[in-house]
């Protein structure tokens, strides 16, 4: 009676504990993505109503880190705008937006032989530290990565 009792008691729990579900995650729509070569170096993808942005830490040479950080619909407009914005007006600080998840996001631009150039630094705290940071990006880059023009 005993060997009977353990073994219905082992076989119900083994079930209990063995059934497992299936996550399904939202079907991702690549936008852009600059990837030289193959290697990523930061791409968008549109899941649902949501945007991920995805780059390759830049503050590494030679690991392969990657960053991300997702904004809504109406943000990738604003983003895209500020970052055009900054593009004809080139602000002497880098600009710092809060991100909807927590964390900043700050657009830097730099003028290098007459050339404009753009990166992301992503920053989780308060304290204008950055964590990390994309490539420097041309404005035809850019274009290319928000799938604009």
């Amino acid at each position: 009676m005993k060997k009977l009792l353990t073994t219905v008691m082992i076989i119900a729990f083994s079930y209990s504990y063995g059934q497992m579900t299936e996550v399904k995650e939202a079907e991702a729509e690549t936008i852009g993505k600059i990837a030289p070569m193959g290697k990523l170096h930061i791409a968008i993808e549109k899941m649902d109503d949501e945007y991920k942005i995805t780059f390759a830490d830049a503050k590494y040479q030679y690991l392969d880190q990657y960053r991300s950080f997702k904004i809504s619909e109406t943000d990738y407009d604003d983003l895209y705008n500020r970052i055009i914005s900054g593009y004809n007006e080139i602000p002497e600080t880098p600009v710092k937006l809060m991100l909807e998840e927590g964390g900043y996001l700050f657009l830097e631009f730099e003028k290098s032989f007459g050339v404009k150039n753009f990166r992301f630094n992503h920053s989780i705290d308060d304290n204008d530290e950055t964590l990390a940071f994309s490539i420097w990006m041309t404005e035809k880059k850019l274009n290319r990565l928000f799938d604009k023009k």
